[in-house]
């Protein structure tokens, strides 16, 4: 017994020193690692982290300890620039760690979600990274212990993610946010006053640049009374920007010469203060002492290595200057601000750089360089020559914006190349048509429809493209030697970037990889058997001659595109092909917003909807318009800008009479001409699943609605949400959940058992923060907000979508992209197609309305003629208050509305009565007969 008692105390001691040991070794570890990332050695961590894990180290270490360990391997990882397997380590390593640790702190991952963030914005993967950005801050905001200034930090953080992302009005709110956790506290000032200036150059990227000036001002405040020269010197130079935008010429010279002042020292700055001072000079008739800052400053930038992108603005200011004065000189300017940003510079016959074999320095510059030049070519021209070098050059900068949304190993912040696009594709589609009308039946203005159809949705249909491919069978996760392909192809890109462009064999290292990559992406969508996409298939957008291919005899297409100057309309049937012209788009904007604001209300004056609804008909819909629309019973319309709010019910047809549109045609709306052809086979499985309640009085306490939903928000009851739910799943022979049971909880574990989907619930909808719109299921769960990010996560093919919800429609624009919200989010899920509503739903309307949608539809009809009979339905039954447009016009159908459900099991069922029914008087006539 006693020896027994000694060895126990002897294993015991041996544990405890071990223990001991081991403690005290992983403190000596994280300080070894702390302090290599100080000291600029951050490479050697990860070997070291390898080392341990090699020995077993890690073995008996709790989990806070290894957490915080593993967390500064993944900060050791981005510090060394390789932020892939810094996103990967901390995926597979750090996360699943401290979701399986019961004792940490909120705070503590976090933080690790959010580098995450970090290093995948630091590899350019920006749509990854904003969902890991956006769920630290939701722990953090949980968070009461976690200090005001640290969250300030991190909310500063997201908001340069979202600045270089140029989603300003996102990082704008960050910011300003960020302001307020500081304003209060005491020893903050510097920090407080780098908000400011943060917030006041955010504004100035997104033009906002009176609003920036009061900013700018807090902080020079602060600057000049801490003497912090420096800072204080960028803050004159950017207030400078603010007034030379507004014109504010003597101000804006009055900064940017104290700035200039304070830079005398350093010499890449004062040359952005004189490009300031040559462009206010250039604003003020001053050629000659504009060209000599603008010479001067270019003069500076030339003796700076790698600052390309500032030399192609010296140029390309120069190249302004002298537009008006001598084109041949302004033309060279722009050629030298164009190859500038490139290495390898090949050109064509027509002096324009062949997109294929160039590496641009700044995709984005040379782009807005590329595109300037085509308007100085084709301004005032009609030389066909000239034209065409401009329309050359506009395939270029096409080329560009295509490599740059679209090859998967670009992660490139796509909503900026969206902007680009947008700012340059009504340029080349009004070169198409004045080049069309020179030159009749060139086929110049398909070529212009062209450009137009790439101005929609095109980000939408990329991500549905790479779903539907990466998510097949055959293609769960992206092949190991692509992802490798894919870093290869970025450390040469900044390889090259580093070494100034100077290394033949870099860049022809870089262009090869490339080449191989495009190989290895082509065969795998080659052996991808289930979906057999052609790369580009969704992404390329559809010619004329294919729409007109698809269409069936009785539909209209009709797509629009508001530019600068002008509305344009494209109508296209299986024969036809018209362009429409509206000069003036603000009288179209002023008229769509009007008409919105009026019938999104109960109240709205019915006189003046209808007078401003026969405005907007006679601008949209023009008389000449009736022979080619006389035989089209459906129309698929493609919205844009403003147009996207418009509810096309509401017009009158044609021929002018005081009836609504929607009486005499069937209507769909789509982003884009790919959605509405998305699936050929017209047909959609029958198999319904519905969710609908009337809220409790008294809802569990959710923290999450807390974070998401404004104080002022109320969750109102819905009288008659289970009944429309309860009628349609009589109808449809389906699945409901009501009352307590449409919860997110049976959402999230049943959805995927259907192929239409109907939620008669409420959504709520952020315009500011798209990703804050979300879904409101029954409130006696403590976790009942479906949002945009648990939507993407579905992955799933249901054929129809039913929102029956308030503002499904509606959410923050995009030029190109059109409304970011509920809806959007839906489709790009992989349904086919989704009914929403535009503005408030009215559950009594509603009750009356999607029943008899489903009513139609089970009988056979297509998705557009149900709703247009059932709202035919409730019109004729309605009382004469009940028919203002608020009740019903708000329901529309995005994407394919051409589709049926498939009625194969019925047809078999009829064919098999017949033969019965053949066989029984077969029968019957051979017993007479014996």
């Amino acid at each position: 017994m006693a020896w027994t008692l000694v060895k126990i105390l002897l294993i015991s001691y041996f544990l405890a020193s071990n223990i001991a040991g081991n403690s005290q070794s992983s403190v000596e570890f994280l300080a070894q690692i702390n302090a290599n990332i100080s000291n600029g050695k951050a490479g050697e961590n990860y070997a070291l982290y390898q080392e341990k894990r090699g020995q077993g180290f890690f073995d008996s270490l709790d989990c806070i300890t290894s957490g915080k360990i593993f967390h500064r391997i993944g900060v050791s990882l981005y510090f060394a620039d390789v932020n892939l397997e810094a996103a990967d380590f901390y995926k597979t390593v750090v996360l699943p760690n401290w979701e399986s640790c019961p004792q940490k702190k909120a705070s503590d991952y976090a933080n690790s979600l959010y580098n995450t963030g970090v290093s995948l914005q630091f590899a350019e993967n920006y749509r990854e990274a904003r969902s890991y950005f956006y769920k630290s801050l939701q722990l953090f905001e949980a968070d009461s212990t976690y200090s005001k200034i640290r969250l300030s930090t991190k909310y500063a953080g997201i908001a340069r993610f979202y600045k270089e992302a140029q989603a300003y009005v996102r990082a704008e709110d960050y910011y300003k946010t960020a302001i307020e956790l500081v304003r209060s506290t005491s020893g903050q000032e510097i920090r407080k006053a780098g908000y400011y200036q943060d917030v006041g150059i955010t504004l100035n990227d997104s033009k906002k640049f009176a609003e920036a000036i009061p900013y700018f001002l807090e902080a020079i405040s602060i600057y000049s009374e801490y003497q912090d020269q420096r800072k204080l010197a960028m803050t004159y130079h950017n207030i400078s920007i603010s007034y030379l935008s507004i014109d504010s010429l003597s101000v804006a010279e009055e900064h940017v010469n104290r700035a200039a002042s304070l830079h005398s020292d350093n010499l890449n700055f004062l040359s952005n203060d004189l490009e300031v001072l040559g462009l206010i000079n250039a604003k003020r008739g001053k050629q000659k002492e504009s060209e000599r800052f603008l010479k001067r400053s270019l003069v500076l930038r030339k003796k700076f290595k790698g600052n390309n992108r500032a030399i192609s603005s010296s140029y390309e200011n120069l190249a302004e200057l002298y537009f008006s004065q001598d084109k041949n000189i302004a033309v060279k300017y722009i050629d030298s601000a164009i190859f500038t940003l490139i290495i390898n510079p090949a050109q064509n016959d027509f002096g324009n750089p062949i997109i294929s074999h160039v590496i641009a320095l700044n995709e984005v510059s040379l782009i807005r360089a590329m595109g300037l030049k085509a308007q100085m070519i084709a301004k005032n021209s009609t030389n066909q020559e000239s034209q065409l070098i401009a329309l050359d050059l506009y395939s270029k900068i096409d080329s560009l914006l295509t490599i740059n949304l679209f090859n998967l190993h670009f992660e490139k912040s796509r909503l900026a190349y969206l902007e680009l696009l947008y700012e340059h594709y009504p340029d080349v589609i009004k070169l198409c048509h004045e080049m069309d009308a020179l030159y009749p039946n060139s086929g110049y203005d398909k070529l212009g429809f062209g450009y137009s159809s790439k101005t929609k949705s095109l980000v939408l249909v990329s991500e549905l493209n790479e779903k539907k491919l990466y998510n097949s069978e055959s293609n769960n996760k992206l092949d190991n030697t692509i992802i490798q392909a894919t870093r290869n192809i970025n450390n040469l890109y900044s390889e090259i970037l580093e070494s100034g462009g100077d290394s033949v064999a870099l860049i022809a290292s870089y262009l090869k990889a490339q080449r191989e990559l495009e190989e290895k992406l082509n065969v795998q969508l080659t052996h991808n058997t289930k979906n057999n996409l052609a790369k580009y298939d969704l992404s390329n957008p559809m010619s004329v001659e294919e729409i007109q291919k698809r269409m069936l005899p009785h539909q209209l297409y009709l797509e629009f595109l508001i530019s600068p100057d002008q509305l344009i309309s494209y109508w296209i049937t299986q024969d036809t092909f018209a362009i429409g012209l509206i000069p003036n788009t603000e009288l179209v904007e002023n008229l769509v917003a009007s008409l919105q604001s009026l019938v999104s209300i109960r109240n709205g004056d019915i006189d003046s909807i209808d007078q401003i609804r026969g405005l907007l008909s006679n601008l949209l819909l023009p008389s000449w318009s009736s022979d080619i629309t006389q035989d089209a019973r459906e129309w698929l319309i493609v919205p844009d800008g403003i147009l996207h709010q418009l509810s096309f019910d509401l017009l009158t047809p044609i021929h002018g009479n005081e009836s609504y549109l929607i009486e005499e045609v069937d209507i769909s709306t789509s982003y884009t001409s790919r959605l509405l052809f998305y699936n050929q086979s017209r047909k959609i499985n029958s198999t319904y699943q519905g969710y609908g309640t009337s809220y409790a009085e008294i809802p569990r306490d959710n923290a999450r609605s807390n974070n998401i939903l404004p104080p002022s928000y109320q969750i109102n009851m819905l009288a008659n949400a289970e009944k429309e739910i309860s009628r349609s799943q009589e109808i449809m022979n389906g699945t409901s959940f009501l009352g307590a049971a449409a919860s997110k909880f049976n959402f999230i574990k049943n959805w995927n058992k259907s192929d239409i989907l109907h939620l008669s619930l409420h959504g709520f909808v952020d315009k500011n923060f798209y990703e804050k719109s979300c879904l409101i299921f029954d409130n006696r769960e403590s976790d009942n907000l479906l949002l945009l990010s648990d939507v993407y996560a579905m992955d799933n093919n249901i054929d129809l979508a039913v929102l029956s919800s308030c503002y499904t429609a509606s959410g923050q624009f995009y030029k190109g992209e059109g409304i970011q919200g509920i809806t959007k989010s839906f489709l790009k899920s992989g349904k086919t197609t989704v009914i929403s509503s535009l503005w408030e739903a009215s559950d009594l309307s509603a009750s009356r309305i999607i029943p008899f949608f489903f009513n139609r539809l089970k009988k056979g009809l297509t998705l557009t003629k149900s709703l247009k009979e059932a709202k035919i339905e409730y019109l004729k039954n309605a009382t004469p208050s009940q028919r203002h447009p608020y009740y019903w016009a708000n329901f529309q159908i995005i994407g394919q509305g051409d589709i049926s459900l498939d009625r194969g099991y019925n047809n078999l069922l009829w064919i098999l009565g017949g033969l019965i029914l053949i066989l029984i008087l077969f029968l019957k006539l051979f017993k007479s007969k014996n």
